[in-house]
Formats: structure tokens, C-alpha cells, sequence
């Protein structure tokens, strides 16, 4: 009998050993001149070996290391004493079987000039399981010896449903857990993880919710804006979970956040976390009546106080050439423009509360109240600390600093005019368009309210999704290093087709100003109405048979801007031709609209 046990537990250890298997990963991070990081995770613990050589030849280093019950069976290995400017191909032996080989580069050493690229980026995935991501192969493609995830990384948040119930996925650990398998599951993004160092920091779906701060999101109800707040330990689950399931750089101050520092060559990259320490969106907005008034407290801050002195002191003590600040949402000043029409312009208010709620809905953000909250979520909600930074970079004369954002679903370009610094936005990786940059580039020809806009809202003058094209595609930012010498910014589209690009030179300042002279604005469709004057039907044509949204909408207004008539455009958008029917109508003048978000265009037509 004690045989049969043996010869049992024996078969069963062997089953054991077999089922030990890499479930997620492996994901390289934290990559330096000299040392790497790497996380993995197993179908049960496990002791593994990564068996590691430099790609030009050399003897195989072999660290040993084991995943760990209490982290699902996941572990990060430190590896050092790498050489710099090298590749190195890697292998993962577990249960006596060897892994495909992988490979990674290391960066050049410190304040060496060098030639390179990165990439960077956010907006993407799901919620609870992977979605396909065409754009990592097109990232994958170009080579960077780094790659930025400026956050809104799987969207966990999406079955939370706030101020109705409590139920922030942060809450339970588990959840947060199963976050980052499910965004370790993508088949495009794996490959790009295996080899290409990868650096993330949460933004705020990944964080809590919806333009969260420190602890409360930002919600609407019946047009006022609410803060909900949340038990601090979700912040806390958020911060503990993000050291132990993500390969992460060193991290100055884990109580205010995971912001950290990257150096590469001549490059210094400041990556800031502008959810953890920040003051609530909705307390820089008053309303009174129907209005809402801009005034933020004192103190109001996107990245707490040692978090701000932490940024301005590296960017005073850095010795590299190029400098830049990436972080979640946009630093573009001119939304501040956005701002002030939306609180203080009483003509144009007055208006858009007289608009349909089917045209109010094309607004980015949803209408009034929608549109104004995203914008406090940017930098422009935070004029204070955002001058207090520029002043800084000013007053020290530091030189090529250069900002990268991400979360506005969209991505554009400014070389320093509008945006304060020059700065890059991607943020939508595999996300629906917002066509933010467009509709304020187009804003003044809105019809009903444009002429009512005072201010000039075409805030990226080097280009982007929708400006001077109709690219709204996936997309990610590109930045090429050429030494010290000039820093190309481009935006790349899943088609490998560059949207728009920016060469900077000597401080930071473009190497052709010509450039932005260009017009930038949105082409309108080739959409042609008749007959005008109709009788019974009108026809909308699309002469080019160009590619439009697919959730667009034809919508008849009468002089006043009351809706007569409102229907899909799907006709119109798959065969590129709709009728519409306007028996209905009485005699008189009339403007019908093709709305799709972020894009109007109008047309007048007389009812005989």
C-alpha cells in the first residue's frame, strides 16, 4: 500500500511539474544603460531561470528566481551589470522546457548623444478580456527602443457605475489583479512586451474612474457637477498593486504616487502621475443660476506639492539635451480659451441651451456641462500650477523641455504658440475618435453658435487627427532623437501613415516656422444637397464617396434652430446617397445638419 502511495504522489508531482506553465508575460521594463526588469507569471509558483546573452555572442548569464503564491503567481527579476548599448536575447527555462527567445535592448549611457526612437501613447483595450490591436504591430514595426503607456490602459473601470453605487473596481483587490492579466492577454501588445521596454503609469480609468483626483471622480448629474469620493485604501490597493504586477522604474514616493524618472542617452523622461495627488476637477467650477464661473481654490494642484518639487527640481538638475514631461492628460494652455467661451461668453451660452439635444450631443464631452468637465481635467483646469511650471523652465532657462499627453481620444500637435511648450498629444490608441482637436479648430463655423465664439480655439498649429485631413484612425506619437542636433514628433496611424509631424532644433524652438502658416482646419466632406427649393424630398449626395462616421445623424432645424426632423445618416454613410422625406414641413427656410461628434457642416434649403 505505502507503494501505491508513492507511485500516486509521484505521478501527481509529475502532473504538478507539467502544469507549471507561463500564463502571462513576460514583460520587460525598467530598462537602463545596465539593468533590465522582467515580470512573468505562472500557472502555479514556480522556479524558473532566464538564461540571457548578448546577441553579438558571449557566455550565458543565468538568473534563477521563483513566482509567488501571495503576487498570483507572478514576480519581477532585477537583472544587472548589463552593458550599455547592447542587445540581448533571452530564454525562460520552467519545468525543464525553454521558452521561445526574446529580445531587448539596452539604452545608451547617460548624456550620451545618440540616435533613436520612442514611441508612446494611451486609450486602449477593454474592460475583461482583449480586444485585437492593429496598432501595436504598426508601433512594433518602427522600432523603438522604448515604449510610453500614458495610461487609460483596459478601462477596469467600466462596470463600476457611480454616484448610483460605490462599486469602484480599485475596492477589491482581486479586481485590480485581474486588470493587469487581462491587459498582459492582448495578442499585439504581448509581442510588443516581450522585447520592447515598456513604461505605464494609470491615468484615470485605470486609476479609479472617470477624471478622478486623489479620492473622488468627477460626475454629472441633472447639469451640476458632483465630486464622489472613495475609501482611501483603493488608492492604496491602486499603488501597491502597480509595484507589484508592473516591471516599474525606481519610484521617489510611493504615498504620492508612482512618478518616476528615465534617462536614455541625451534624453531625460519626467514621468509624472497626475491622479494620485490631485485636487478634485469640480472644485475649479462654480455655477450660479445657468452659468458656471472658472475659480479655482488656492492650492488647487494636479500633482501635490512634493510631486511638484520633485518635477522642477529635476528638470533644473538635468544634464541631458532633450527633456520631457509625459503624463496623462493634455497641457495645451489654449483650452483655457475653451474654458473662458464655456463660463463667461453669455451670447453663446445663452444659444447652445436653445439647441436640440441631438446637436448638443455632437458637442465632445456630450454638451455644455460634459465638454467644460473634461477640460478642468486637463492641465488648463490647473492655470495656477501650470503657470508656476512654464515660469519655472523660464525663469531657469532650461531649454528643450517637450510635453507628451495622451487621454483625449485624439491625437495633434503645437510647437509651443498655444500649448506654452512644445507638445505631442496621442491618446487613442485603439479608441473611438473624440475629434476634440478638430471641432475647436472648426468651432467658429458651427451652425447657430459659431459667430457667437470670440476666441481663436484652433489651439494645435502643427497638426493632427482631422486637421487639414479627415484621419481619425488609431494612432500612436512617434519622437526620434537625432542627438542634440533636432527631435522629429510625429503622429502615426494603424495604417503606418503619418498624420502630422514637428522637427525641433536649437532650444527647442521648430526648424522651419514656416510650417504653421499652414491652414489646419477640418476639410468638409464633398456632401452636396438637392434640389433646393424642394417640395416633397431633399437628397444628400456624397460626391467623393469619401469615408464619413458611422454614427453621424441628419438633423432639420427651422430658422429659430428648433428640431423638425431628426434620422440616421447610415444610408447615407454605406451607400452614399440618402433621401429624406420633408412632406411635413411647412413652407419656409430651413438648415439641415450632418452631425457626427466633433463635426458639423450645414446646408439651407428652401420648403416650397
Amino acid at each position: 500500500m505505502k507503494q501505491v502511495f508513492t507511485s500516486l504522489f509521484c505521478l501527481l508531482g509529475i502532473q504538478v511539474v507539467l502544469a507549471q506553465t507561463i500564463t502571462h508575460g513576460p514583460v520587460v521594463g525598467g530598462v537602463t544603460h545596465n539593468s533590465a526588469r522582467i515580470w512573468l507569471r505562472t500557472s502555479e509558483p514556480a522556479a524558473f531561470t532566464i538564461l540571457l546573452e548578448e546577441e553579438s555572442g558571449g557566455s550565458v548569464k543565468e538568473i534563477s528566481k521563483s513566482t509567488q503564491a501571495n503576487q498570483d503567481n507572478s514576480t519581477i527579476v532585477d537583472i544587472n551589470n548589463l552593458a550599455a548599448n547592447k542587445n540581448y536575447n533571452y530564454r525562460i527555462r520552467i519545468s525543464d522546457k525553454l521558452s521561445e527567445k526574446y529580445s531587448f535592448r539596452t539604452f545608451p549611457t547617460p548624456g550620451t548623444p545618440s540616435n533613436f526612437s520612442f514611441a508612446f501613447g494611451s486609450c486602449h483595450g477593454y474592460s475583461t478580456s482583449p480586444i485585437p490591436e492593429p496598432v501595436f504591430t504598426t508601433l512594433l514595426g518602427h522600432k523603438p527602443l522604448l515604449v510610453l503607456d500614458l495610461g487609460d490602459w483596459g478601462y477596469p473601470d467600466i462596470t463600476d457605475n457611480y454616484p448610483q453605487d460605490s462599486n469602484f473596481f480599485a475596492l477589491d483587490y482581486n479586481k485590480i489583479i485581474e486588470s493587469y492579466r487581462v491587459r498582459y492577454s492582448g495578442a499585439e501588445i504581448k509581442k510588443l512586451m516581450e522585447g520592447t521596454p515598456l513604461s505605464y503609469v494609470y491615468d484615470d480609468h485605470d486609476y479609479m474612474n472617470n477624471n478622478s483626483s486623489e479620492y473622488s471622480c468627477s460626475y454629472i448629474l441633472n447639469n451640476s457637477f458632483l465630486e464622489v469620493g472613495f475609501p482611501r485604501y483603493a488608492r492604496r490597493n491602486i499603488i501597491d498593486a502597480y509595484t507589484k504586477f508592473f516591471p516599474h522604474y525606481p519610484l521617489p514616493d510611493t504615498s504620492r504616487g508612482v512618478y518616476h524618472k528615465i534617462t536614455c542617452g541625451n534624453v531625460d523622461i519626467f514621468f509624472i502621475d497626475n491622479r494620485a495627488s490631485r485636487s478634485p476637477n469640480h472644485n475649479a467650477l462654480k455655477r450660479r443660476g445657468n452659468k458656471y464661473t472658472y475659480a479655482p481654490p488656492i492650492g488647487h494642484s494636479m500633482l501635490g506639492a512634493t510631486q511638484k518639487q520633485w518635477l522642477l527640481e529635476e528638470l533644473k538638475n538635468s544634464k541631458a539635451h532633450w527633456k520631457f514631461i509625459a503624463g496623462g492628460v493634455a497641457f495645451n494652455k489654449g483650452y483655457r480659451r475653451l474654458i473662458k467661451e464655456f463660463t463667461e461668453n453669455d451670447a453663446l451660452l445663452q444659444q447652445l441651451r436653445l439647441l436640440p439635444p441631438q446637436l448638443l450631443q455632437q458637442i465632445p464631452g456630450g454638451g455644455i456641462e460634459g465638454l467644460l468637465s473634461a477640460t478642468v481635467d486637463t492641465w488648463a483646469g490647473f492655470a495656477q500650477e501650470q503657470d508656476e511650471i512654464l515660469d519655472f523652465i523660464k525663469k531657469n532657462n532650461i531649454k528643450n523641455v517637450i510635453f507628451l499627453s495622451g487621454d483625449s481620444h485624439t491625437s495633434a500637435i503645437d510647437d509651443g504658440t498655444n500649448a506654452g511648450i512644445p507638445e505631442l498629444m496621442s491618446g487613442n490608441f485603439s479608441q473611438n475618435n473624440s475629434r476634440l482637436a478638430s471641432f475647436m479648430a472648426n468651432a467658429k463655423n458651427l451652425p447657430f453658435v459659431g459667430s457667437l465664439i470670440k476666441e481663436d480655439l484652433n489651439i494645435w498649429n502643427a497638426g493632427g487627427q482631422g486637421l487639414g485631413n479627415q484621419n481619425f484612425e488609431a494612432a500612436f506619437g512617434k519622437v526620434e532623437i537625432f542627438g542634440n542636433d533636432s527631435c522629429r514628433l510625429s503622429i502615426v496611424d494603424v495604417n503606418n501613415t503619418v498624420v502630422a509631424k514637428l522637427t525641433l532644433c536649437k532650444d527647442g524652438k521648430p526648424c522651419n516656422t514656416t510650417s504653421r502658416s499652414r491652414n489646419l482646419t477640418l476639410l468638409t466632406y464633398a456632401l452636396e444637397l438637392y434640389p433646393n427649393p424642394a417640395e416633397n424630398t431633399i437628397t444628400l449626395l456624397n460626391r467623393q464617396n469619401q469615408k464619413l462616421p458611422e454614427e453621424a445623424q441628419l438633423l432639420i432645424l427651422d430658422i429659430n434652430g428648433k428640431l423638425q426632423n431628426s434620422t440616421s445618416a447610415k444610408e447615407l454613410v454605406q451607400s452614399g446617397k440618402q433621401e429624406i422625406n420633408i412632406q411635413n414641413l411647412a413652407k419656409g427656410a430651413y438648415t439641415l445638419i450632418f452631425a457626427a461628434k466633433g463635426v458639423w457642416q450645414s446646408f439651407l434649403f428652401q420648403k416650397n
